[in-house]
């Protein structure tokens, strides 16, 4: 099951939609100072256009007029990049913000490090920081992690 998350950009004037479904992570962790990782939790543009898909046509049925545009459930090519400050790239749209876009942006999020601040690795939302992290040795950080949405 997948968690939808939104979020807005002020200086944009953009909402941007991602989603997060549980994964194994990798034992040896990210390390946590070398680069902006992929969140290994979000799930990728076709697997989100499916999820909108799906629940569209659950809310509404197959007869009803969609209440989402076509960009999001059809898996639409517009691109945008947004940074952890909000500031975004457009490529190919006359009109910023016009109809919804794919893209990327780089969010600050909860995640676990490691005592010795090497290795980090998300917390999913779903667990809100509680459950597995409790009994290790380490902090609660927000760490930047790249978004597809």
């Amino acid at each position: 099951m997948a968690t939808l998350h939104i979020g807005w950009f002020p200086q944009a004037q953009q909402f941007f939609l991602w989603g997060e479904a549980w994964k194994p992570l990798p034992q040896e962790g990210f390390s946590a100072w070398d680069q902006v990782h992929p969140h290994p939790y979000a799930i990728d543009q076709a697997a989100l256009t499916a999820l909108l898909t799906r629940l569209q046509q659950e809310v509404l049925g197959k007869g009803e007029k969609p209440l989402l545009p076509a960009t999001l459930t059809a898996g639409g090519t517009r691109r945008k990049t947004t940074s952890g400050a909000g500031k975004r790239t457009l490529k190919g749209s006359p009109r910023p913000g016009a109809a919804p876009e794919w893209g990327q942006c780089v969010l600050n999020l909860p995640s676990y490090l490691a005592v010795d601040s090497t290795i980090t690795h998300p917390i999913h939302s779903a667990y809100g920081g509680a459950g597995t992290e409790e009994g290790l040795p380490g902090s609660k950080v927000l760490q930047p992690w790249q978004i597809q949405g």
